[in-house]
């Protein structure tokens, strides 16, 4: 028959289909029954291959090829389904993380901006401070941007509309919106103008705001609004954006015109804006950055005091979709690579549990070589099942991902930007799709070369247990192990080190006491307590009222509430000291004199602030240690002047000088600082903070509420913390990335030790005989455990040994997400390597007490 096929692959596949179903046959009907079809049906592929018609088998072959190898490795998995399923749940466990993950990558990092011509939409300067005033010098002198606009931050109150409501707001100027393309909804954006009120204030509604604040009202369009803050009492609305437009950082509910001229009301001065501009066509980011260069010696002395502090850092233009990601894009690579990890590790699972099953059919296999099936078909007909083993587990990954898609999309949203791209769309699809294929390769090549190159006379042999394929199959095991022990080992190290991070951050000394101190954001309607008495009034009114609330022990007024995120830097000069070239920049605190006492701030030298610093009085100032240090190391700071870095007019004289503190947040350093009372600056108050006795800061924050609303009914509070979660929150991302991580890390780990166990137990099965042998020769039960020991914990201490040099190497892709703590730290690696040591032995045990207790009747009889 075989003389009548032409040779090569049409051959090969013939005579490889006639055998394979001869061996279903004989388990089915019998030998008699299986012989007498395969000689029909070699007499009949013999007669066409004399006609010369046996050439019909190349049409469509690989198809047909296909569909036959998909139906025996279905009937493969029927008949012993239960390692299969095991299988499967473990490509499921790895597909679906990483599909999980690749959404995230796809639409954090990968998916482009939604913006038009968001490919040449750059932020200028985006390390620094931008000046609104600057927007008109850069347009005027520049050739490189064909639009430009500026934004910044901030907050309006709304009232008459119930309670004093807090709305977050952007400040934009026109440009704004044409560089990011915004369209609206109804009416208009901002235009030419709006900047100077010529038309009275206006603004423009998000169509999230309108649909939920103005249920989705049309006639919104010219309604006045009583929107308080930026100088401004009411507003008119002119807008309503699309739902589609996504704005730039954050969310915020409306948008009111920036104003650029300091005559108007609204003006906020020259710091604190973003710039965003959009590149003239064929203008690269370099060429922008030489003209903005050529710009600066013009700016500067126009506007001396922003380039006071930024005239010697590098102007930079930078693309928006990188500026967004900047932060998150290591973190997030990082995790992806930890995933990638965990599948590589359920691979070498599958890989190991289908090479224990080609051994067990191993006399199946040796009998289809022997009837004349080619070891490439024995070879693909492994693959294609490891294949379809592979796109089953990766529909239940899919399945997995698509579960876990919105607790992970609701958990990221205040971690990443860009978290509502978070879908399972086709590209995910698409990329799980691959992955499982990749996957079903990966394992199945192995046990593949493995089946297809078994020796027919071996494998048939009833004892061919001990033989050198068998020898051979069990270092291919012991390499997977050490690969399994490596990859997890270097996930541990990963999550112990983040782990680390985040208890070295947890101990940090912050310089205060924030135990029972909260925290409530204030903020006063425009038109009202607008000169520096009604303020002053107000607030010892306020601060009188809440002292008498249960459970307030103090209470104290700031610009800013401490370890919140937030600093606020001023650049100055000291009297009588040359600083240079230096630009000097220190913190602004404005706080009134019980601040010290809430937070329990120790005095160095001189005094703390009085209730008599008031405005009549001498400009008075507080220095922290590090201030004092850097300009009084060896004399005293008490009575030093600080002038202003712009014109060398008087700020204010130090009179004491207290410890330093972590004000910015825990993961900054304790950065030099001014603290002026509050009676002379009141103008910057913003936030009321009470120390509190109890348990419950946030019960008695209510109750400062109320008291507050009493006072002020159209006085407007949001934000009500502890400062326990504040600090919290200011290491949350640090937390949740440690606990994907760490995530992440305990099912490589699991999986690793399933491994080891299933290679062990499978090997210990393999040398039934041999330890039956020698149980009978006289060996103790003793001996077998301690060797089954051995030989187990040698691939486990070789794969720690690899995993740590990996660990070693690849440090340095952790140093964003540590704190404080070297990628190489011993005392990690120590730990990890114990830790992998100890659940590999621990693997081993079972396997090994079974061999342990094997007595010689049994194991001769199991052969």
């Amino acid at each position: 028959m075989e003389r009548m096929l032409p040779r090569g692959i049409v051959r090969e596949d013939v005579t490889g289909s006639l055998a394979e179903e001869f061996v279903e046959r004989v388990d089915v009907h019998g030998v008699g029954a299986a012989r007498r079809w395969y000689r029909w049906q070699a007499a009949g592929v013999a007669a066409h291959g004399a006609l010369g018609r046996v050439h019909g088998f190349t049409r469509g072959e690989g198809m047909r090829m296909l569909g036959a190898d998909l139906k025996y490795a279905w009937r493969a998995m029927r008949r012993t389904p239960a390692p299969y399923l095991i299988a499967s749940l473990t490509i499921a466990l790895g597909v679906g993380a990483n599909a999980a993950m690749f959404s995230v990558v796809n639409g954090v990092i990968l998916a482009p901006l939604s913006y038009p011509d968001a490919d040449r939409i750059v932020r200028v300067w985006p390390e620094k401070r931008w000046s609104v005033e600057m927007e008109s010098a850069v347009v005027d002198g520049t050739t490189s941007f064909e639009r430009f606009g500026t934004m910044m931050d901030g907050s309006l109150t709304l009232l008459g509309e119930g309670e004093p409501e807090v709305v977050q707001s952007r400040q934009v100027t026109a440009g704004w919106m044409e560089v990011l393309g915004g369209l609206p909804h109804l009416g208009r954006t901002f235009r030419p103008g709006d900047d100077f009120h010529e038309e009275g204030p206006v603004v423009v509604l998000s169509y999230d705001y309108w649909a939920n604040r103005f249920g989705a009202d049309p006639m919104v369009i010219g309604r006045t609004l009583d929107l308080s803050g930026y100088g401004v009492e009411s507003r008119t609305v002119v807008g309503v954006m699309r739902a589609d437009f996504t704005p730039v950082n954050g969310d915020p509910s409306l948008w009111v015109p920036l104003v650029k001229d300091p005559d108007v009301p609204g003006y906020r001065g020259s710091y604190g804006g973003t710039a965003l501009a959009v590149l003239g066509p064929g203008v690269s980011h370099e060429q922008a950055i030489g003209d903005m260069r050529r710009l600066i010696p013009s700016m500067q002395d126009t506007y001396a005091t922003q380039f006071r502090e930024i005239r010697h850092s590098p102007v930079d233009v930078v693309g928006l979709k990188d500026s967004v990601i900047r932060e998150t894009r290591a973190p997030v690579l990082v995790l992806f690579g930890a995933v990638t990890f965990v599948l590589l590790i359920a691979c070498t699972n599958v890989a190991n549990l289908l090479l224990a099953r080609t051994t067990a059919r191993r006399k199946e296999v040796g009998l289809r070589i022997a009837l004349g099936a080619e070891r490439g078909r024995i070879f693909r007909q492994m693959l294609t099942e490891s294949g379809l083993l592979a796109v089953l587990g990766g529909a239940a990954g899919v399945a997995v991902a698509y579960l876990v898609m919105p607790v992970l999309r609701s958990q990221l949203s205040t971690h990443l930007p860009r978290a509502d791209l978070i879908v399972l769309d086709v590209r995910v699809l698409i990329y799980a799709l691959l992955v499982s294929l990749l996957a079903g390769i990966v394992f199945g090549v192995a046990p593949g070369l493995r089946a297809a190159n078994s020796p027919p006379g071996s494998v048939l042999n009833e004892h061919a247990r001990g033989s050198v394929a068998g020898r051979r199959t069990g270092r291919l095991n012991n390499a997977l192990v050490v690969s399994e022990i490596a990859l997890s080992l270097v996930l541990v190290v990963g999550a112990a080190l983040m782990l680390k991070s985040l208890v070295r951050l947890g101990h940090v000394d912050t310089g205060m006491n924030i135990e029972g101190v909260a925290s409530l954001d204030l903020l006063l309607p425009a038109g009202t307590y607008e000169d520096l008495g009604s303020r002053q009034a107000l607030f010892s009114q306020l601060s009188d009222r809440v002292a008498t609330v249960p459970g307030v022990e103090d209470v104290t007024f700031s610009n800013l509430v401490p370890m919140g995120g937030s600093w606020s830097g001023i650049p100055y000069a000291i009297e009588g000291q040359d600083s240079g070239a230096e630009s000097l920049v220190a913190g602004y605190q404005v706080v009134t004199p019980a601040f010290f006492d809430v937070f329990e701030i120790p005095l160095v030298a001189g005094r703390l602030l009085l209730p008599t610093d008031v405005a009549e009085g001498e400009a008075v100032a507080l220095v922290d240690r590090g201030f004092a240090e850097r300009h009084w190391s060896a004399g005293s700071a008490l009575g030093q002047v600080i002038v202003s870095a712009q014109n060398g007019s008087p700020i204010a004289r130090v009179v004491g000088v207290v410890e330093g503190t972590r004000f910015a947040g825990v993961e900054e350093p304790p950065r030099p600082t001014m603290y002026f009372p509050a009676d002379q600056n009141f103008w910057f108050v913003r936030h009321i903070l009470v120390r509190t006795a109890g348990t419950d800061p946030l019960g008695v924050l209510a109750a400062v509420s109320d008291v507050i609303h009493e006072v002020g009914p159209n006085l407007a509070l949001r934000n009500p913390a502890t400062m326990e979660a504040t600090v919290a929150n200011a290491a949350g991302d640090r937390r949740f990335f440690a606990r994907l991580m760490g995530a992440f890390a305990a099912l490589a780990l699991f999986l690793g030790v399933v491994g080891v166990y299933g290679v062990m137990s499978y090997a210990v099965g393999q040398r039934t005989r041999e330890i039956g042998v020698r149980l009978a020769l006289g060996a103790t039960s003793g001996t077998v455990l301690v060797e089954t020991l051995r030989r187990g914990m040698a691939p486990v201490a070789v794969g720690v040994a690899v995993g740590l040099a990996a660990a070693i190497a690849g440090g340095g892709v952790l140093d964003a997400l540590l704190y404080e703590v070297d990628a190489a730290d011993p005392l990690v690696l120590v730990g990890v390597s114990g830790l992998l040591l100890v659940t590999g032995l621990v693997a081993i045990v079972v396997p090994a007490r079974r061999a342990m207790l094997l007595t010689p009747v049994t194991a001769l009889r199991s052969e």
